[in-house]
């Protein structure tokens, strides 16, 4: 899996186990042995299949204003916005383009492929697929 952190960028590898607030996985080091990390939930953004990472990471651009706030993962539930299930269907129905710009600055745009309580997969233009989970949305997003 590849997933896509506030604090780590990008980190590809096997997830090996999970916990209600945190992802353990193996990592493959450069000429290295392997390595277990801990990442905590609510520090992961996005996230997708490691072959579909070079389209996700060529399709992403930046909101500049949203990127000087200078927010990145909040475990506090208030500073947290969710669509709303019916702007979600309408727009997986369309297929129009829904633009999404996370915490951090980062934005992408693509049709809904799916939605669920924690999360909605985009479809980029060429067919990659892209989880993001709605902890990570900025409000600007529901605009």
């Amino acid at each position: 899996i590849a997933l896509a952190t506030f604090e780590g960028g990008w980190i590809v590898g096997k997830v090996i186990a999970t916990d209600v607030y945190e992802f353990r996985l193996i990592v493959a080091e450069p000429g290295g042995p392997n390595k277990e990390v801990v990442i905590q939930k609510h520090d992961v953004k996005a996230l997708c299949d490691p072959g579909h990472l070079p389209a996700v990471q060529e399709a992403v651009s930046v909101d500049k204003d949203v990127r000087e706030e200078s927010l990145g993962a909040s475990a506090k539930r208030n500073t947290r916005v969710r669509p709303k299930d019916e702007e979600l269907v309408d727009m997986l129905e369309s297929k129009r383009p829904y633009p999404v710009v996370l915490r951090d600055g980062e934005r992408w745009a693509g049709s809904v492929a799916s939605f669920g309580r924690w999360d909605v997969t985009l479809r980029l233009y060429g067919g990659a697929e892209l989880v993001v989970l709605f902890h990570a949305l900025h409000p600007k997003t529901l605009d």
